[in-house]
């Protein structure tokens, strides 16, 4: 082979090893825009779900200032429930002490009820007794009246005793006036109201004489 064939064989290969070269060079360039459309699109994805992922942090954050917010209100109201609590507990106890004290004084008056009831069943036997002896009493002294007045009838003309019919009807008077009542001598009435008085029937004082109030009490005047 002569030299310029030598120099066209090599032109050849030269040339072919460009044109693969530029084969090369423009799958290259395809891959690279195939690339860049790929980077774009990601960007692009990153960028949706970069705002998608901002606008989650901002509602997370409204999310997360809403509960503390809501933590504060739930600290201020567990406050004011454990204040509620310990009112509640307060007024149990004053409630429990209140009842105590209530049911001491109720037991206090209860005793001093039945006492009294116990009392008042006593007096009411010294009541009935005393009624009963009262009732005696009175049928006794109806008898002793009864007694008296037929006692009276009996002694009302013995001048012994005129003294005292005069003292029934008139309460007291003068010696001096009794025996000018009696139509006697003043020695005999003295005689008599001395022993009257020994008696107990009447009561000498000087010159004025009284039935005895403690036999007589409503008739000495």
């Amino acid at each position: 082979m002569g030299e310029p064939e030598g120099r066209m064989e090599a032109l050849r290969i030269l040339e072919a090893k460009l044109e693969k070269q530029g084969e090369e060079i423009k799958r290259q360039k395809a891959r690279i825009e195939e690339l860049e459309r790929e980077v774009e699109e990601w960007r692009t994805r990153f960028d949706a779900a970069r705002r998608e992922r901002e606008g989650e942090v901002k509602r997370l954050e409204k999310v997360l200032d809403s509960m503390e917010e809501a933590s504060r209100e739930k600290k201020k109201l567990e406050m004011m429930l454990e204040e509620e609590k310990l009112k509640l507990r307060r007024l149990e106890e004053d409630k429990r002490l209140s009842e105590e004290m209530l049911q001491a004084e109720i037991s206090r008056l209860k005793g001093e009820i039945l006492a009294k009831e116990e009392r008042i069943g006593e007096l009411g036997g010294e009541v009935e007794y005393l009624r009963k002896k009262v009732s005696s009493l009175e049928e006794e002294r109806k008898r002793l009246e009864e007694l008296l007045s037929s006692l009276e009838k009996l002694i009302e003309g013995d001048i012994n005793y005129k003294p005292y019919f005069i003292l029934k009807s008139i309460g007291r008077c003068k010696v001096t006036d009794l025996y000018k009542t009696m139509g006697v001598s003043e020695g005999q009435v003295k005689l008599v109201l001395a022993r009257m008085e020994r008696m107990g029937i009447v009561r000498l004082n000087g010159d004025e004489v009284r039935l005895n109030e403690d036999l007589f009490g409503g008739k000495s005047g």
